[in-house]
């Protein structure tokens, strides 16, 4: 329980000690006692109880009643009344106070004990009511939207500022005027229809808003968001409405709505610009949503297909369930795509005619898939791209530029080859032949200028002429040996071994398996050449002193196997236009796959070489 203050004015002592002591005995505190109505007055100033027991007649000039009504007044104090005179008049001028109570004398314990406990309890009450009511007639009269409050005919009950101000008639013009000075017709239709409703059912009517147009005094017309509710005291029904000028925000609306409009019309031009260059590229593309659907593809796309777009929208497809991309193992990598973001690069992808094309193209076409994700503002995979690149052309403009490029390395080669053997010819010809001439010339020189009995410079240079018919035959040999001609491929090779075996010193072994008949003479000049660049490399890098040379026919395959036991090297370096010394072997390989051959060589560094080379000769022999 709340201790409550009490200020007694009893201008009989017995009974004001009497009433203290009972007031002190329910636990409440009693802040002083007053004879008069000043007195009390000035206690109460003072000492600031939370309420007075007021006897109506006091000693003194002024009354209970007076001093009630200034301290209702001046210091929001309410009373209780104590009085012995139960006259009707001194009660109806009592009552005009609205005190708390009155307390009849003479009075018993529980008299003033009800009473005190009423009347505190009515006081606390009260305040609270006073407290709310003036914090929400604050937001009332302090709102920035026009309040009113109806009766259930439409009338103005009563209002705020701001319904003043926005309206511009004074408090007493509107109130007690009907809803339709500020409100056309329809909204009184919407009210009339919630009382019904209410008459009917019994429901209050919730909270609704509408926008309409408001008048002002002056006859102004202006746009308004009207919000209102319905309420019942004591069976009548009452209508909150809150009024706000919506003319600025319907000014801002349409701002927007020209900026809005002025954007759409700009992004659907340049949707349509996007559109038509998109649909411009050779490339296809597609846009598919997060269940592998395509929602826009363009014409390229389309022409991939060999079908039109309406035909590829009318299709039920669906890229997780692409054979294509499974076939080819990309399932995996496209979900990824579609759940964690990212990219990814098909390899290329051959299509041939008749599966999907009628372009009259025959060799097919080689497309490269690209997968892409779109992420949002969220960080999320919302759609993903797909492009369809056709690398037919350039493939082949790539093999075309390879080819040639081979063919540019190769003729170089051959240039290269050709070179060298000029200079070696030219070389053999002048340190060979050209010096044993120029002894001739000496010798014969000494015979005519010396005695003419000394046949000795007669005999050396005839001796000479016979080194000279030799180097002749050698040289001859080498650019074509008439062995070749005469007697065919096993006796040529066996004349080309016997010569190096006496001019290097290195024994080259001959091993000849079911070769017992003449082959076509391009065949047999091949293998000629090829054995003898191969015996050529040995003798000038293998550092080898011996060498095997194995010849078999089998089923008119010819197989030629030429090993060495010298230091090899890297197969790898082959081929390297920077290394003069592989132009011979590409030269021999070469000369092998005219003849739809096959050469193979095998070597490394210290374990020595061996070539194995295989010609189809098809049993045709000269």
């Amino acid at each position: 329980m709340n201790v409550a203050r009490v200020l007694i004015a009893e201008d009989e002592a017995v009974i004001a000690l009497d009433i203290k002591t009972r007031i002190i005995s329910f636990g409440h505190q009693v802040v002083g006692i007053a004879i008069t109505a000043e007195e009390c007055i000035k206690l109460a100033a003072d000492t600031k109880p939370d309420l007075v027991l007021m006897d109506i007649f006091l000693k003194g000039n002024t009354t209970g009643i007076t001093a009630a009504e200034i301290l209702k007044r001046d210091y929001d104090l309410r009373v209780i009344f104590l009085t012995a005179h139960t006259d009707d008049t001194t009660i109806a001028k009592a009552k005009l106070i609205e005190p708390l109570g009155f307390i009849i004398k003479p009075f018993e314990a529980k008299d003033i004990k009800t009473t005190l406990e009423i009347a505190l309890y009515k006081a606390k009450m009260e305040k609270q009511l006073l407290e709310s009511e003036l914090k929400y007639r604050t937001l009332v009269l302090t709102s920035t939207d026009a309040m009113l409050t109806l009766d259930e005919n439409g009338l103005i009950t009563s209002t705020n500022n701001k319904t003043i101000e926005m309206f511009g008639y004074s408090e007493s013009d509107i109130v007690g005027s009907s809803i339709k000075k500020v409100l056309p017709d329809v909204f009184i239709n919407h009210l009339k229809e919630g009382i019904k409703r209410f008459l009917e059912v019994g429901k209050v009517l919730t909270a609704n808003t509408m926008e309409l147009l408001a008048r002002k005094k002056d006859g102004d017309v202006f746009p308004v968001e009207l919000s209102f509710s319905q309420w019942e005291t004591k069976n009548r029904l009452q209508f909150t409405l809150i009024i706000r000028d919506i003319t600025i925000r319907r000014m801002s609306e349409e701002v927007i709505r020209k900026y809005q409009l002025e954007l759409e019309r700009r992004v659907e031009e340049r949707t349509v610009e996007l559109t038509q260059l998109i649909n411009q590229l050779p490339i296809g593309i597609n846009l598919y949503n997060m269940d592998g659907h395509i929602v826009y593809k363009n014409r390229a796309c389309a022409k991939i297909w060999n079908k039109t777009v309406k035909e590829l929208d009318a299709e039920n497809y669906s890229v997780f369930d692409d054979p294509i991309l499974k076939r080819y193992g990309y399932s995996d990598e496209l979900k990824e795509v579609f759940i964690y973001g990212g990219s990814f690069n098909t390899k290329p992808i051959f299509f041939d005619q008749e599966e999907l094309f009628s372009d009259g193209r025959q060799d097919g076409h080689l497309f490269v898939f690209h997968f892409y994700a779109v992420i949002n503002d969220s960080g999320n995979v919302f759609r993903v791209v797909n492009m369809i690149e056709d690398i037919t052309d350039r493939a082949i403009a790539e093999e075309a530029n390879l080819a040639l490029r081979e063919q540019k390395i190769t003729s170089s080669l051959i240039f290269e080859k050709l070179e060298l053997e000029r200079n070696r010819i030219s070389r053999e010809l002048h340190d060979g032949l050209g010096q044993i001439l120029s002894a001739i010339k000496i010798n014969l020189e000494v015979f005519e200028k010396g005695n003419k009995e000394d046949l000795h410079p007669l005999i050396v240079a005839k001796a000479l002429i016979g080194d000279a018919n030799n180097e002749i035959k050698n040289t001859i040999f080498s650019l074509r040996p008439s062995f070749l001609d005469k007697f065919g491929l096993v006796t040529a090779l066996k004349s080309l071994c016997e010569s190096l075996l006496e001019s290097t010193g290195i024994k080259i072994n001959l091993v000849n398996h079911g070769l017992l008949k003449r082959l076509c003479l391009k065949h047999e000049l091949a293998a000629f050449r090829v054995v003898q660049e191969a015996i050529n490399n040995i003798v000038k890098h293998s550092q080898s002193k011996t060498a095997d040379i194995i010849i078999y026919l089998n089923n008119d395959i010819l197989n030629i196997i030429i090993k060495d036991r010298g230091i090899g090297f890297n197969v790898s370096q082959i081929g390297d236009p920077k290394r003069p010394k592989s132009f011979g072997l590409v030269s021999m390989r070469e000369r092998v796959e005219i003849l739809n051959g096959s050469f193979n060589i095998e070597s490394e560094p210290g374990r020595g070489t061996e070539i194995s080379i295989i010609i189809p000769v098809g049993g045709s022999d000269e």
